[in-house]
């Protein structure tokens, strides 16, 4: 019984490292199987543009370059000229004008960009189902989730014609570009209208995930510490009540450390979905929780429960602590001593 119960701690500590590791580098790079894990991820199907950027808020002198020459009248003519003419864009303006991709997925490194496979240009609506990415960052620890970074970054590669993980035709008119200069060089977490209170949360946001990588790195770093200690426990004495003692403490601190941060994890980004979907109707953007992200990190935290559940009835009904039984051993019977002067002197007293 001592084996059988030592067996299934060592199985379960090994699906707790395994899973727990592969929760951890999701979207670590554009891999396949490594895509499909992230922390969520952002449609932008059906984008408004001028919903999502205030354009009134940009600064309507920095829309055009001073020149000596123009009078006051002219100015104020060649502002509202602009202004007009961005506003007339911006109405038609889709993601892809923009140069932007369909799909973006945030994970614990940083972002990916992709599209729904089989989707064409005129349908609508939104499917997280079978998505390709086609590009990832590079990869950072505990990404810091920037979306007006973002945004510039992403502008600035169509404006300049290097536009990453593109699958189709990238070429911008000459009036979008403008428009895209103008974004660049106005926008602001002012003028970005992003959906509910994430304007005001994203400090927060940062911070949680980074908590989250770092207990998530701990329980995969410490599980796997863990499995050599079960084979290590195999070797030792299992009476030994000073180890066995450890050993559970020890399981304890690995389990803590996982559900913590799975639970910190998907309470932030549970957050964040529900702030962006429901704005969805305005802003015509769509978010979705990556189930094997959360699939994994939460079976890493069943399994570390059930190897503390095992350790405790073992030890409990004693399957860790041996076969062997052990007996107390019997005093031996006492045994008279004879006195052999006191035998001589009887014996010369008889005769």
């Amino acid at each position: 019984m001592f084996r059988i119960f030592r067996l299934i701690i060592i199985v379960l500590s090994i699906a707790t490292t395994v899973l727990s590791i592969f929760a951890l580098v999701g979207s670590y790079k554009n891999e396949a199987y490594l895509t499909k894990i992230y922390l969520l991820d952002f449609h932008l199907t059906d984008l408004d543009v001028s919903k999502l950027i205030d354009f009134n808020g940009f600064s309507k002198r920095d829309t055009i370059q001073p020149d000596k020459t123009l009078t006051e009248k002219d100015l104020a003519s060649s502002i509202s000229d602009i202004l007009s003419t961005i506003s007339d864009i911006v109405s038609s303006i889709t993601y892809k004008d923009m140069g932007l991709s369909q799909v973006y997925s945030i994970s614990l490194w940083g972002y990916c960009k992709g599209e729904v496979k089989g989707s064409s240009d005129t349908e609508k609506g939104f499917d997280n189902s079978n998505i390709n990415f086609t590009w990832c960052s590079d990869p950072k620890p505990a990404f810091y989730f920037d979306p007006l970074k973002i945004i510039k970054h992403e502008l600035n590669n169509t404006i300049n014609d290097k536009v990453t993980g593109a699958t189709g035709n990238t070429e911008i008119s000459s009036d979008i570009r403008t428009v895209l200069e103008e974004i660049v060089n106005n926008i602001t977490y002012e003028t970005l209208n992003l959906p509910g209170n994430l304007n005001k949360q994203l400090t927060l946001l940062n911070n949680l995930t980074k908590a989250a990588f770092a207990l998530i790195l701990i329980m995969a770093v410490l599980s796997a510490v863990g499995v050599f200690i079960q084979f290590i426990g195999c070797c030792v004495d299992p009476s030994n009540c000073c180890l066995s003692c450890i050993n559970f403490l020890f399981q304890t601190l690995i389990f803590l450390t996982g559900i913590i941060g799975a639970g910190i994890a998907t309470g932030a980004y549970i957050y964040v979905k529900q702030q962006i979907n429901d704005n969805t109707g305005d802003l015509g953007i769509k978010s979705f929780l990556s189930i094997a992200f959360y699939a994994l990190i939460w079976s890493a935290v069943v399994a570390a429960l059930l190897v503390l559940i095992f350790s405790l009835i073992g030890h409990c009904c004693g399957c860790l602590t041996g076969d062997r039984k052990k007996y107390k051993p019997l005093d031996a019977p006492a045994v008279p001593e004879k006195d052999g002067y006191e035998m001589g002197y009887n014996h010369h007293q008889n005769f």
